[in-house]
């Protein structure tokens, strides 16, 4: 079984035609195996092709995500059971039970962790990771797209104090490094910019996505701040 930039294979070693287990790239949904047997034993972390299998799935232009299950290897297409605007992840399955622990991130939702089964129809919050955030300003963050100075479309995240008045001005804060929009869902402490002490402040804080020409890293990160039309918001 091996992926490509979207989707699932299955590869024969006899050279056998690859056969597609999913179709991603089409709705640029990235579609990726979630191991949840956790065994030391060789044959208990192979995959049983007659069984279900599940799948985390990753929209790459919203960052939406959630899981599909295919219900085996020679199924024609995987079923959606959750899509949303979190980052979902799965922490583990009990081995006697048909329970799963996920945790569900955003920038203002914390990964507590979530007890559900494989239907994921409903899920239970049985942790409270950080329960003085309800004292702070915390803000929020959403994705948006734009055109660079070159008319190239980027995404950019962009990260607003909480409650946010679009009619008013505000300071904002522009963090220049690489391609930032994916960790939208998975906020992570930086040693260069903690994004919830600005934001909690009362600033805007953009870090746009960077695209560069090779030998021209400088003047590639200037000619994507200098934005040359918005596509507005997602």
């Amino acid at each position: 079984m091996v992926y490509d930039r979207y989707d699932v294979w299955t590869v024969a070693p006899e050279g056998s035609p690859a056969r597609k287990l999913t179709n991603g790239r089409a709705s640029h949904l990235e579609f990726r195996v979630v191991r949840t047997d956790n065994g030391d034993d060789e044959e208990e972390r192979g995959i049983d092709p007659r069984k279900p299998l599940l799948l985390r799935v990753e929209n790459l232009r919203t960052r939406n995500s959630g899981f599909y299950s295919l219900a085996n290897l020679s199924a024609a297409q995987p079923q959606k059971l959750l899509m949303g605007l979190e980052n979902y992840r799965v922490l583990g399955k009990a081995k006697e039970a048909d329970v799963l622990m996920v945790t569900a991130t955003t920038f203002h939702d914390q990964p507590d962790i979530q007890i559900t089964d494989s239907s994921f129809r409903q899920l239970k919050k049985v942790t409270d990771a950080n329960p003085q955030q309800s004292q702070l300003l915390w803000g929020s963050g959403e994705l948006i797209r734009y055109r660079n100075a070159d008319g190239v479309e980027l995404d950019a995240a962009l990260y607003k104090p909480e409650n946010f008045d679009p009619s008013k001005k505000y300071p904002m804060l522009i963090y220049i490094y690489e391609r930032l929009s994916q960790s939208l869902n998975s906020p992570a402490p930086g040693t260069s910019i903690n994004i919830a002490y600005y934001v909690s402040n009362g600033y805007l804080v953009l870090p746009p996505d960077i695209i560069c020409t090779t030998g021209h890293p400088g003047q590639s990160a200037l000619k994507c701040v200098l934005a040359g039309d918005s596509g507005g918001g997602r």
